[in-house]
């Protein structure tokens, strides 16, 4: 890679750092600033797209997807008869996809060095800030939405809080800002750590660490919660769990006698402490039956799929209860495009996390790169634990998610290129 685009401020450098920043808050006028620096990011590749290996399986997939997608809307007439369903979507979806695979491409030159990383975690990190003070406003205050500018093109949701329910600030759901604060959670960790004999920003990088932290207990989503608890042993090393273990056995026993029959009054209480107003979503419809429910029918059309936004139409028609999806990021992707398709995806995700991996542990035994070397564990670990959070919840559906998870393994590509790069 030729860092001589970057001496300097360049525009598209400017525009995706405008981008990022906005990310958090803005997504609409985010995603402009996005695009011209990817446009302008194209124009300063120096490789061919289809000389980059990594894209290879995102162009397969995407063929399997365009394929899968005509397929459904104009040749799967059986399931037109379902009022609710529009075939339309088997289209639409593909927004969520292929435009996405190129910035992956497009935007990896921003990422494309730790000292480019680091500047924009930092402002992954200062774009959020606002989220943080939405959140506590909706909790303390009466300053509720939704709020909306430009007929609705950016919109606060900011709702009001009902029993059980967990914050959610701007977005639409406790989820999505939960797993938006995991992302920028070891951000927040890693320049705690860096920032030595700098005071002050050592006292804003621990505020910062206790507000996401508390923000993310007070969403009630349980799968931030295990992604909270997860990052520390992922960035600090499994030595650091034995700060953990008080934590960890007091939700334990909070979760044992949730479950455990012992008096109405008592149980309710205790699921209000784990629940965000949902226990009986997660206590007996729950996720195994939803996965069994999909595996059976992404066996009855294993190849390409059925449709985007079919499976909770058939869903509902069997048991009469509605779910968004299929609460798996590889079973929704089978489901709408076929299993070769999942299977390929998640094989690159794999790939390229394993690979990153290896080279930022090396990286971090060697003394002339092991100072730095805690903003790409924290890169890392944020890209684990994005896609690590679609396993048991889809928040990639919400934009702002999806765009930061292809930014940030954008990076982890940058990281194994570097390596290759060195190595030859």
């Amino acid at each position: 890679m030729n860092f001589r685009y970057f001496e300097g401020m360049n525009f598209g450098l400017l525009s995706f750092r405008i981008g990022v920043f906005l990310l958090p808050t803005t997504f609409s006028i985010s995603a402009v600033f996005l695009l011209i620096s990817s446009a302008i990011g194209v124009k300063k590749k120096e490789s061919n797209y289809f000389r980059d290996i990594w894209n290879l399986p995102l162009f397969i997939v995407s063929i399997f997807m365009i394929i899968g997608s005509i397929n459904s809307r104009f040749f799967h007439t059986s399931f037109t008869s379902y009022e609710k369903w529009d075939p339309n979507l088997s289209l639409i979806d593909l927004a969520n996809w292929i435009p996405h695979f190129f910035i992956f491409w497009s935007l990896g030159i921003y990422v494309s060095s730790t000292k480019l990383r680091k500047e924009s975690s930092f402002l992954l990190l200062a774009g959020s800030v606002p989220i943080l003070i939405s959140g506590f406003c909706q909790l303390l205050t009466n300053f509720h939405g939704p709020f909306e500018i430009f007929n609705g093109l950016i919109t606060w949701f900011q709702r009001p809080l009902k029993d059980n329910q967990g914050i959610s600030a701007i977005f639409s759901n406790a989820n999505y800002l939960g797993c938006w604060l995991t992302i920028i959670w070891p951000f927040s960790l890693a320049f705690f750590i860096r920032e030595k004999n700098k005071n002050y920003k050592k006292i804003i990088s621990l505020i910062l660490i206790i507000l996401i932290g508390f923000s993310i207990a007070l969403t009630k989503s349980r799968s931030s919660w295990g992604s909270l608890i997860l990052s520390v042993p992922l960035l600090l090393g499994w030595g650091s769990l034995l700060w953990l273990i008080p934590f960890i056995l007091i939700i334990s026993i909070i979760l044992i006698f949730t479950i455990m029959p012992i008096n109405e009054g008592f149980n309710s209480l205790l699921q209000s402490l784990v629940s965000n107003g949902s226990w009986d979503e997660y206590s007996r419809e729950l996720r195994l039956k939803i996965w069994l429910y999909a595996l059976n029918l992404i066996s009855t059309s294993p190849f390409l799929g059925f449709s985007a936004g079919l499976f909770p139409i058939l869903y509902l028609y069997n048991y009469n209860n509605w779910v968004s999806h299929t609460h798996n990021i590889f079973l929704e992707i089978a489901f709408n495009y076929g299993i070769i398709t999942s299977i390929i995806l998640i094989l690159f995700f794999i790939s390229i996390l394993y690979k990153s991996q290896k080279i930022i542990e090396q990286n971090n035994i060697t003394s002339s790169t092991n100072k730095t070397n805690i903003y790409n564990r924290a890169w890392w670990v944020s890209s684990f634990l994005i896609l690590f959070s679609q396993l048991v919840d889809i928040q990639y559906y919400e934009g702002r998610i999806s765009v930061v998870l292809w930014i940030l393994f954008a990076g982890l590509r940058s990281i194994i290129s570097e390596k290759e790069q060195t190595n030859s």
